[in-house]
């Protein structure tokens, strides 16, 4: 997965920017809506091909057949301890979504709120995906051997310290 969204990390690099411009020219609606035919253009087509390339792929690569080789992440969870698992995911991946959604909703105006002006502040902001970027090819490099659970642990264990040093930052 870290390869699949290698570059998707500049996703916000790019259209934070694009879209700071698109708004101071035209307003937010012609924004979203350049943002809505966009995706529309590129997407569609994407899709489109993709999905008509998977119709004639043989049974089984298309993840309908469970692995003959155990998980090195131990086995399949089953009855209620499958059902806390899934609950338990769901709300950590639900409260995930919501701080960084939060966090990436905010940090343009609490820039700007900080004495920067507004280009700076989404030039600043938009640093985000090259961070992601470093993140992934870290992950690839360093993370191969180790479990989808520990590289986890080590991500959100590296947040709090982050957070801490973006305190004492002192601006």
């Amino acid at each position: 997965i870290s390869h699949l969204t290698l570059y998707g990390a500049f996703a916000s690099s790019v259209f934070w920017t694009i879209g700071h411009y698109l708004n101071q020219w035209g307003g937010w609606r012609q924004t979203l809506l350049a943002f809505a035919l966009f995706n529309l253009a590129l997407c569609v087509p994407l899709n489109w091909v993709g999905l008509a390339r998977r119709r004639g792929l043989p049974s089984g690569i298309d993840g309908a057949t469970p692995p003959k080789t155990p998980s090195p992440d131990g086995p399949a969870l089953t009855g209620r301890a499958r059902s806390t698992g899934v609950i338990l995911f769901a709300l950590v991946m639900s409260l995930n979504g919501f701080v960084f959604g939060v966090v990436s909703l905010q940090l343009i105006p609490l820039l700007e709120a900080s004495g920067l002006a507004a280009a700076t502040a989404v030039w600043i902001a938009s640093l985000k995906g090259f961070a992601q970027f470093a993140g992934r090819v870290i992950e690839i490099v360093f993370g191969r051997k180790l479990q989808a659970i520990t590289v986890g642990r080590i991500a959100v264990g590296a947040l709090p310290f982050s957070l801490i040093l973006l305190l004492l930052a002192n601006g």
